[in-house]
């Protein structure tokens, strides 16, 4: 454990760390520790988040993504709850998202009119305009086999959406671009934050895709990247100049009584999710070299980061009252006071 006394009030904090990884230490090992308890969550109905923060070229997205022969944190979480209930998935399009942080059942007759519709279309679509369709060969790479227990008694569905906070504007990276009338360049249009009825934030109809393999998912990714807004510093030739949010929602929907359909109530569906968010790396002007766009890029991505900075700090104190308050209710009730 460490303390600080920080510049601006003075007032000492204490940090303690509940894990350190070596340079030597390795992908599968990060995920394990990391990566493998937000999966078993996200099965059981709850929800995570992980996020990479530090300085640019500190090595975040490699955490994050790995590469396709040692994955990352991401591709390990992917192949994991895919390994779980690969048996265990609806057909397609039997669960559908309705576009305000819901999701819907759709009948059999139906969402096999849906099946077949794209099956129709993907047959008169060229092959490298078909949807999530990448340049990168999947066929080669090395996925996780670990596998975790799941409730048998009901079956699942898996969305992926993925966004990126680009100078405090949302953009979603899996939407298809429109043309700009003032440049005619693809852009994408920027999304705004909004509240469902149970009171948690969503970005108002974001694209959500359903995924049925692991390569799906990691195609729907790589997709996006395409999308992200990078470009080259002094101290990192790719460098993010957004946030991105790489979101993975679980969908349980339980068998009916004859234990042959799933039910068709969406009142008894869970949905659980799980955010992998890579954040832009803070920035000095003086080791960067920064002008113009990228300097202001970093001005943004600094001002972001100090907000997040602030959020958590805030939860963190909301959390030692809360912890306080308990520990002095549970002195009021004791027997020798």
């Amino acid at each position: 454990m460490c303390s600080s006394d920080l510049y601006m009030t003075g007032k000492e904090t204490q940090y303690s760390f509940k894990g350190l990884f070596g340079q030597d230490c390795a992908q599968p090992d990060v995920f394990e520790r990391v990566g493998l308890p937000l999966v078993e969550d996200l099965i059981k109905g709850n929800n995570g988040l992980l996020f990479t923060y530090g300085v640019t070229g500190s090595g975040k997205t490699h955490t994050m993504q790995g590469s396709l022969q040692d994955g990352g944190v991401m591709n390990r979480c992917i192949d994991v709850l895919f390994n779980t209930v690969r048996d265990l998935q609806t057909q397609k399009y039997r669960v559908k998202p309705d576009k305000i942080n819901g999701f819907e059942i759709i009948s059999d007759v139906d969402a096999a009119q849906t099946r077949q519709t794209e099956m129709i279309k993907n047959m008169q679509t060229p092959k490298g305009r078909r949807q999530n369709q990448s340049d990168l060969d999947l066929a080669n790479r090395v996925p996780e086999m670990h596998r975790l227990n799941v409730d048998d008694d009901a079956q699942y569905a898996i969305f992926i959406s993925y966004v990126e906070v680009y100078n405090n504007y949302i953009y979603d990276l899996l939407e298809t671009p429109q043309t700009d009338i003032v440049t005619g360049k693809p852009k994408l249009q920027s999304k705004v934050l909004r509240e469902d009825s149970f009171r948690n934030m969503y970005v108002y109809c974001v694209t959500e895709v359903e995924v049925k393999t692991p390569e799906e998912a990691l195609e729907t990714f790589f997709k996006g990247q395409k999308q992200r807004k990078v470009a080259q510093t002094i101290l990192n030739l790719q460098s993010s100049r957004s946030h991105s949010i790489f979101n993975i929602r679980l969908v349980s929907v339980p068998f009916d009584h004859l234990g042959e359909d799933i039910m068709m109530d969406p009142t008894v569906v869970t949905v659980s999710q799980l955010a992998l968010v890579d954040l832009a790396g803070s920035e000095r002007t003086a080791r960067t070299g920064n002008t113009g766009e990228r300097l202001a890029e970093a001005s943004k991505i600094n001002q972001s980061l100090m907000t997040l900075r602030s959020c958590i700090e805030i939860l963190r104190e909301s959390a030692e009252r809360g912890q306080q308050n308990g520990t002095l209710q549970r002195l009021k009730g004791h027997p020798s006071l």
